[in-house]
């Protein structure tokens, strides 16, 4: 394992602050740092199948719902918008998920 200081100088800013690289975030990483900043809203990007880069924006209104957001491996478990939109199945690991900064 990587000392923190070794991502002092990271152009990603979550591997700075968290201290480890991206591939080695956990769920509990990211609640704990959204928590932290105070961050109000979770986008989730993927590539759909029409080959454009898709965005769902998630305002996070309690920690059991940001809970559910990140653990949920499809963009949207809403039947409205999954039958709205088209887009493939999303594994958790294919998913970017992206903390806009709302203060």
């Amino acid at each position: 394992m990587e000392s923190k200081n070794s991502f002092a100088m990271s152009r990603n800013h979550l591997e700075r602050t968290l201290g480890k690289a991206s591939a080695d975030f956990t769920r509990a990483d990211i609640i704990e740092y959204i928590s932290r900043e105070g961050i109000e809203m979770v986008n989730f990007m993927y590539v759909a199948a029409d080959g454009r880069l898709k965005t769902l924006n998630f305002v996070i209104n309690s920690l059991e719902y940001l809970e559910t957001i990140l653990s949920t491996s499809s963009p949207s478990s809403r039947p409205d918008v999954a039958t709205s939109m088209s887009f493939p199945a999303i594994h958790p690991h294919s998913a970017t998920r992206l903390p806009r900064f709302l203060h």
